[in-house]
C-alpha cells in the first residue's frame, strides 16, 4: 500500500509541476500584454487565469483529500494486519 501512496504523491507532484509550467506560459502572455499596453485584453486574460487557478486549486484539494484517504486506508490495513499476525502468533 505504501507504493500506492508514493505513486499517488508522484502523480500529484507531476500534475503540480505541469500546472506550474502552464502558469509560467500564461504569465509570459500577460507580460507581453502589459508591454503592449492592451489593458482590455489584460482584464480578459486575467479573468480567465483566475478561473483556471481556482479550478486547479479545487483539483489540488480533491487530490490531497484522496492522498489522505489512501494514507488512512494504509494505516487501517497495517493495524488489521498486525491484529491478525498477533492472533496467529497467539494460536501457535
Amino acid at each position: 500500500m505504501a507504493e500506492n501512496v508514493e505513486d499517488a504523491e508522484r502523480q500529484l507532484q507531476a500534475e503540480i509541476d505541469n500546472e506550474i509550467e502552464k502558469l509560467k506560459y500564461y504569465l509570459e502572455e500577460t507580460d507581453e500584454l502589459i508591454e503592449e499596453g492592451d489593458f482590455v485584453e489584460i482584464e480578459v486574460v486575467m479573468s480567465q487565469r483566475q478561473k483556471e487557478i481556482e479550478d486547479e486549486s479545487e483539483r489540488k484539494k480533491a487530490d490531497e483529500q484522496r492522498v489522505r484517504e489512501l494514507e488512512r486506508q494504509e494505516e487501517f490495513r497495517d493495524q488489521e494486519r498486525q491484529m491478525w499476525q498477533e492472533k496467529f502468533n497467539a494460536e501457535l
